[in-house]
């Protein structure tokens, strides 16, 4: 649910393998950017945030399950 909104605004299709790898299409492309004080943009954090879950959280099955996992993270 979330990631499909997400690659919406961060769309990566240009760097993704032809071949299969496990967890492609999962993680979201980090614009890239010159200057540090744009890596603190929605864009790029929001990125950063969801590529360091772990899988099992990103590949929740619903809202109140991704919840329940991440508050048991130490972010």
């Amino acid at each position: 649910m979330g990631i499909s909104v997400l690659q919406g605004i961060l769309d990566c299709e240009t760097q993704r393998p032809t071949y299969n790898l496990r967890g492609t299409g999962i993680n979201l492309c980090a614009p890239k950017f010159n200057l540090n004080f744009m890596k603190k943009s929605f864009t790029y954090m929001c990125a950063q945030l969801w590529n360091g879950l772990p899988l099992g959280v990103k590949l929740a099955s619903n809202v109140n399950l991704f919840k329940n996992l991440r508050r048991t993270l130490k972010l």
